[in-house]
């Protein structure tokens, strides 16, 4: 069931992740500042909606945050080298390419948050 959950809130954060990308793009942001912004904008609400829906935690807010941003610097990472390579590399839409890293991202942050900052809800 956490994972459906997970999903749900990835829906919601995709959509803030590629608005925000979408925006920052019409507006001649680079393609990896605006992939990054994107990816902290739903990382952002990916915590608090984890943390209260996804896992119910109940405690330790501060100490749970900051495994949290280790784990998306982590797949920050992975999502800026998935759009290098993609849409730098490759000429594929930035967005596409963006998505894409979303997906393979979803997996790594799934197992690495509920392992290592939800592991006892």
């Amino acid at each position: 069931m956490n994972f459906i959950k997970f999903c749900i809130v990835g829906a919601i954060n995709t959509s803030i992740n590629i608005i925000t990308m979408y925006t920052l793009l019409i507006l001649n942001v680079t393609i990896l500042f605006s992939s990054a912004l994107g990816f902290c904008a739903g990382a952002i609400s990916g915590f608090t909606l984890n943390f209260y829906f996804t896992f119910n935690a109940k405690d330790n807010f501060t100490s749970r945050l900051g495994r949290y941003l280790v784990i998306q610097v982590f797949c920050l990472l992975i999502t800026l080298s998935v759009v290098a390579l993609l849409s730098l590399r490759l000429g594929i839409y930035p967005l596409i390419a963006q998505f894409f890293a979303i997906i393979v991202t979803t997996v790594i942050n799934y197992n690495l948050s509920k392992r290592i900052v939800f592991e006892k809800t």
